[in-house]
């Protein structure tokens, strides 16, 4: 039996991870859709829990991630009123060892573009989907606006808040709405000791 193709859309870390993870797991063939013309990201530094340090790691890419990352290995709690340190957060996995890394977004999407081209995915760009459609049983066909299609077994929508695939094909009557919450945290080195 020939092995499956996987059609992803989204080049973002999920997409890439994704990918990564049926190369390196499964006889599927992933190939990547991005509606940009160019690899590109929005957003600054982002913080990756232990679960995630576990997923590089399972896919031979902690050690360089952690080469251009910050690791954190817990949250620290200060006073307002004398920056005393009142309490920490632990941001380590008990089991694994595993820590946070507070990464820059941009560098980890090269990081992972890079892998993907040392397994061989295909990334195609400049491609944006208009539909999705059930032929087959079991076979799925992305339209995009330039006039291609693609069929294949599994389609995973990757493409962030405002999915396409979600939109055409998932929840078509779902919008993304703004909860009203908001976080804000900072992260700063610690000395050593």
């Amino acid at each position: 039996m020939p092995p499956q193709r996987a059609t992803i859309i989204g080049l973002g870390l999920s997409g890439a991870l994704l990918a990564l993870s049926l190369r390196r797991y499964s006889s599927t063939i992933p190939t990547i859709y991005e509606l940009r013309p160019s690899p590109s990201t929005l957003g600054g530094a982002i913080n990756l829990t232990p679960p995630v340090s576990r997923i590089l790691d399972s896919l031979g890419l902690l050690a360089a991630a952690k080469e251009i990352a910050f690791e954190t290995k817990e949250i620290g709690i200060f006073s307002l009123l004398s920056g005393a340190k009142i309490g920490a957060l632990p941001f380590t996995d008990v089991e694994s060892g595993h820590t946070s890394l507070r990464i820059e977004r941009a560098l980890l999407l090269g990081l992972l573009i890079r892998a993907l081209e040392e397994a061989g995915v295909n990334v195609m760009f400049g491609k944006r989907l208009e539909d999705v459609r059930e032929v087959d049983e079991g076979r799925v066909v992305a339209v995009f606006a330039d006039g291609g299609e693609v069929e294949s077994k599994v389609l995973f929508g990757c493409d962030g808040i405002h999915s396409l695939v979600r939109g055409a094909y998932v929840e078509p009557d779902r919008k993304a709405t703004y909860s009203g919450l908001s976080s804000a945290y900072g992260f700063a080195a610690s000395p050593k000791g």
